[in-house]
């Protein structure tokens, strides 16, 4: 009797996706700040560790704003503290690395004078990447 291997196959579900948002404070004349938009990638475990997410955000202020990438999910020490976490759609494991290409993509303006912000990369970051496929509802669509 010949011995048969048997092969497991994992299937690992999509990881949804959010929009996080938190207070920035006030500005010298009182007024509330908009509010710091980022993506995050809920958590995973795989065959050796469990993974904290990921987290894509636009950094800096008007005229020095800039993208450096996914980040640990370590990074939100304060996630307890958000504003709001909305469910955007979900990503399949395979293409986790095409979100932070496709976010790279995105243009960023760094016009100090501008009402430009992280609001308006989050807003664009998302229609490209559902644009691309990349992202998308929870329904694998």
């Amino acid at each position: 009797m010949g011995s048969r291997r048997q092969v497991l196959s994992v299937i690992v579900p999509p990881h949804a996706v959010f929009i996080v948002t938190f207070v920035r404070g006030t500005t010298s004349a009182q007024r509330a700040k908009p509010y710091h938009w980022v993506f995050l990638i809920q958590a995973y475990k795989d065959a050796r560790r469990l993974h904290p997410g990921i987290v894509h955000q636009l950094r800096g202020s008007p005229g020095n704003f800039h993208y450096q990438g996914d980040e640990s999910a370590y990074v939100l020490k304060n996630l307890d503290q958000a504003v709001n976490k909305i469910e955007v759609g979900s990503v399949d494991p395979s293409m986790l690395f095409r979100v932070a290409e496709v976010l790279n993509r995105v243009p960023i303006v760094n016009d100090k004078g501008s009402c430009w912000n992280c609001q308006d990369w989050s807003t664009r970051g998302l229609e490209m990447l559902r644009f691309l496929e990349i992202v998308g509802d929870r329904r694998g669509k």
